[in-house]
Parts: C-alpha cells; sequence; structure tokens
C-alpha cells in the first residue's frame, strides 16, 4: 500500500529506471497503473529529480492520445507516478508478432502524431517515443506514455542530464539526440519514422548486439530502405519514413502536424495498394539515418521477394515495363556535410510502460502527401518527344518542371527518363548542382538509356543501382540538400518502376523481429 491509498496487485511493466504496477486507488476506487523508480542505491542522484520532473512534465498534457498523470508522491523514500490505466497492450507486444499492415501502421502513427503535436504545443519534446511507449487500448485508441525524460523546450536544463548521459532508447534515438545536441520536436518525428519503419518492417531501423552499436549505426550508417524491406508499399509511404529519418533535423518535416496530414492525405494510396499486391514500391525522402548516405527507393532495383541484410549489395532488377530515352540529367541542391562527433555515456532502455491483457484492433486509414512530396515536380504533363539538352542550363527555370508520366500515350519508361531529366535539369538551374557532378550523372542516365536501347535489362537495373549509390555519396559529402535529393529521387524512383522485369520470384516480406 503506497501512503495508504494506493493497494498494489501485480507488475506489469518493468525497465531501466521504474517498475509500473497494477493498483487500485483506495480513495477513488478505480484501477490505475503506478510507476514506482528503483531503488538503485543513490547510484545516480539525478534520477529522483528526473522522475519528479517527469511528473510534473506529464501534468501539463492533456489529450485523448496522452496517457493521464492523476498524482505523483513520496512513500519510504520511494518516488512513484499514478497514471492511468490503459486496458490492451503495447505497441512493442504487437509487433513481437511481426510486421503491420500498411494500414493499421498509419492509423496508429496518425494518432502518435495527434500526442506529439499536442505535447509540442506545449513545449513538452518526449524524447523517448518507441513501441513500448506506445500503447493501444481495447477500442483501438493509441496511448502515448513515458515523459520521464521530456524536456521542456522553453527552459534552460541545468544538471538534470549531464553532458555525457544520452538518455533514450537507441534503436529510436535521433543523431543530434546521440551526440547529445539540443533536441526539438524533430527529435520526436525522426523516433517516429523508427517506429513506422519498425511497424512496416517488424524491425527498427537498426539492429546490433549492443545499445552503443546501434546509436553508432543511427549516426554513421543509413539503414535498407523501408521499401525494400517491405516490397509493394505505397510510393509516398516511403517516402515519408525517408523524410522522418532525415539525418539532419532541417531536413525533417517540421511538425507533427505536417507529419498527420502527409499521412491523411495518402489515404487514395493505401487503398490502392493493399499489403501483399505486386504494386512496386518506389520514394523515399531526403534521409539519412547518421552519416552514410540518405534513405532511398532502391527496391526498383532489387527483387521484390529478397530482403537486404545491408545496404549496397549487387541489386538485380524489378519493376515492370520497357522503354527507350535519349540523354537524362540527375542534379540536386548543395549543402554543407555536418562533421559528428559520437560521445556516448549511457543509453538506457526501458520498457516500462502500464499495459494490461491484450486486445488489438485493426483501424485502418493512409498515407501521405503534399507536405513531403512538396520538394518534388508536380504531376502536369508535359510533352517528353524532345528530350533536352544533357548540358547544365546556365539559368534557373521559373516554374516547377512538368512530370510527364501521367499521360497515359506515352511509353512509361520513356516518360519517367524525361520526367528524371526535367526534375534534375530544374536543381542544377538553380546553380545548386556542380557542373562536373551533374555531368557525371548525366553520362550515369546516358548508359542506362543506352542499356535499354540494346535491350539490356539487367544492365539498365546495374546502372540504376549504380546511379542511386552514386546519389547517396553525394548527398553524404555535401553536394545534395535533402530537399533536393528528393526531389530528383522521385523521378529516379518511377523510372526504376518503369524498368523491364527479369523473370519473377515469389517472396514476400522480411518478418525480423525487433531486438
Amino acid at each position: 500500500m503506497l501512503n495508504g491509498r494506493y493497494e498494489l496487485r501485480s507488475v506489469i511493466g518493468r525497465g531501466g529506471m521504474a517498475e509500473v504496477w497494477l493498483a487500485v486507488d483506495g480513495r477513488l476506487g478505480r484501477r490505475v497503473a503506478v510507476k514506482m523508480l528503483h531503488d538503485d542505491g543513490g547510484a545516480d542522484p539525478s534520477l529522483p529529480e528526473r522522475f519528479e520532473r517527469e511528473a510534473h512534465t506529464a501534468a501539463q498534457l492533456s489529450h485523448p492520445s496522452i496517457v493521464a498523470v492523476y498524482d505523483v508522491g513520496v512513500d519510504d523514500r520511494t518516488p512513484y507516478l499514478v497514471m492511468e490505466l490503459v486496458e490492451g497492450h503495447s505497441l512493442a507486444d504487437e509487433l513481437a508478432a511481426g510486421p503491420l499492415d500498411p494500414r493499421r501502421a498509419v492509423r496508429i502513427a496518425e494518432q502518435v502524431c495527434d500526442a506529439l503535436a499536442a505535447a509540442h504545443d506545449a513545449g513538452v519534446v518526449h524524447r523517448d517515443v518507441k513501441p513500448a511507449n506506445i500503447l493501444i487500448n481495447g477500442e483501438g485508441r493509441v496511448k502515448v506514455c513515458d515523459f520521464g525524460i521530456a524536456r521542456i523546450t522553453d527552459r534552460a536544463q541545468t544538471a538534470l542530464t549531464a553532458p555525457a548521459t544520452v538518455i533514450g532508447t537507441s534503436s529510436y534515438m535521433a543523431p543530434e539526440q546521440v551526440r547529445g545536441e539540443p533536441v526539438d520536436a524533430r527529435t520526436d518525428l525522426y523516433a517516429l519514422g523508427c517506429v513506422l519503419y519498425a511497424m512496416l518492417t517488424g524491425r527498427p531501423p537498426f539492429t546490433a548486439d549492443s545499445p552503443v552499436q546501434v546509436a553508432w549505426q543511427q549516426v554513421h550508417q543509413a539503414p535498407v530502405p523501408v521499401a525494400v524491406r517491405r516490397p509493394g508499399l505505397p510510393p509516398h509511404l516511403g517516402g515519408l519514413v525517408g523524410a522522418l529519418l532525415a539525418k539532419r533535423a532541417a531536413d525533417r518535416p517540421a511538425s507533427a502536424v505536417q507529419v498527420r496530414a502527409a499521412l491523411a492525405g495518402g489515404a487514395a494510396a493505401v487503398s490502392a495498394h493493399p499489403a501483399g499486391t505486386a504494386a512496386f514500391p518506389r520514394g523515399v525522402g531526403p534521409a539519412t539515418l547518421g552519416g552514410k548516405a540518405p534513405i532511398r527507393g532502391r527496391a526498383a532495383v532489387r527483387p521484390a521477394t529478397r530482403v537486404l541484410p545491408v545496404p549496397g549489395e549487387p541489386p538485380a532488377p524489378a519493376a515492370r515495363r520497357r522503354g527507350r530515352s535519349a540523354g537524362i540529367a540527375l542534379a540536386a541542391l548543395g549543402t554543407t556535410a555536418v562533421a559528428v562527433v559520437f560521445a556516448l555515456g549511457a543509453l538506457p532502455g526501458r520498457s516500462d510502460h502500464p499495459a494490461a491483457a491484450p486486445t488489438p484492433s485493426d483501424t485502418t486509414r493512409s498515407l501521405p502527401s503534399e507536405d513531403i512530396a512538396s520538394a518534388a515536380p508536380s504531376d502536369t504533363p508535359t510533352d517528353p518527344a524532345s528530350p533536352a539538352p544533357t548540358e547544365v542550363p546556365s539559368e534557373p527555370t521559373s516554374e516547377p518542371t512538368s512530370d510527364p508520366t501521367s499521360d497515359p500515350a506515352i511509353d512509361p519508361t520513356e516518360a519517367a527518363l524525361a520526367a528524371a531529366r526535367a526534375a534534375v535539369q530544374e536543381q542544377a538551374g538553380a546553380g545548386s548542382l556542380g557542373n562536373g557532378a551533374a555531368r557525371e550523372l548525366n553520362r550515369r542516365l546516358d548508359d542506362i538509356a543506352r542499356d535499354l536501347d540494346r535491350g539490356d535489362d539487367a544492365g539498365a537495373a546495374s546502372g540504376l543501382a549504380s546511379l542511386l549509390d552514386r546519389l547517396d555519396q553525394l548527398y553524404q559529402d555535401g553536394t545534395l540538400t535533402g530537399t533536393g535529393y528528393m526531389a530528383v529521387l522521385t523521378q529516379v524512383d518511377k523510372l526504376g518502376q518503369s524498368l523491364p522485369t527479369p523473370a519473377a520470384t515469389a517472396g514476400g516480406t522480411d518478418p525480423t523481429p525487433q531486438t
């Protein structure tokens, strides 16, 4: 019995810093969840203070998608927090069975966005968004819990978090969080991207033998694109995940409200690409997980049935249709590479969430959108019959170049080549890409076109894979910004979709569970 009021019944969650108990409030006669700070012998004197901060932070938040905080206190020198009891299960429990239907994943992500938007509006950054902290009640309502490491963004952080200490769960931590840099709402959006990745593939973007190794990967490596691990996803969903997982916070969506709108805006795409269809995935955002290379739609040049254990393996062609084309120019905006200083002191993993008997639900919804797709050229048809020269234009175009791929009278591959060329010329014309790099990319695309003309489908697919790798390198060394990368990649992904397909093989998704 805590303070003569809360009768502890059973442990329903245990983590690195606390235990969560099912309890009964003797005064109000209701069941609650009570989080109790571990008695660690005073090894970290800041823990009680952080725990108290959690209570005051969470108590500010009132939203249907946020676990309510009822009370806080101390009993026999043990701090405790009394919370709403969520009758259901955690997303981590659900993911233990494998990846989710994309429609369900989107619906869950939408509600997480609702919770984060409310918290961010109150100046609160969660800092530990992960499946264990996303609860789902019997009616399918998502509840985000555990603001124990949240910070108030409009207040200075004193010594509550030591400079050498990283707070959070490494599988869902943003690069800036790993490096101990200031965080903001976009840090939570990165974590949401990791969660969405896990929902779609059954595993977070990175796994390793230790949290430190995973944190290193967050900063220094790119994950296998989500569309490769889960073939058949609608194009915009991969783009949204990629944008959320951008290494630089500036390259991510600006707010949870924008992400929510992107998710809701893609409903038609989800229904048009039900799970298990042969529709080929494409489209990812201007993103990297850390520092090696951005995420992009490599699926267009890999078999839909094969799961890549690591990026960079020799690709196999995929997608449908064939076509011919003249030269293409690819270019993108420039950026300054950011040096990464990796200092890691502690990476506490936790699963201290209030949960009860599993009651899964299967609500549906859909995906992305104008916010994520706004960097790409529009989809207004144009005539690609007269390909533009491969030289980099000296003057920027006044308006975004249209995408001819929507014209049914045009060969899809030819249209995709023209659209890619137009997108690149628009970026290069703005003076955001050096002439040398633009010429190199032009040559690579011209080689793809020649392979198609010769009927060398495998050569064209291999050339596209090489081109995507080169785009990664250009992004990594600072030649491409996320926005420019995304604008060009949108059209390159369409090209990948239109390439001829060799003999099809049977297969499915990568159900590897998160570790």
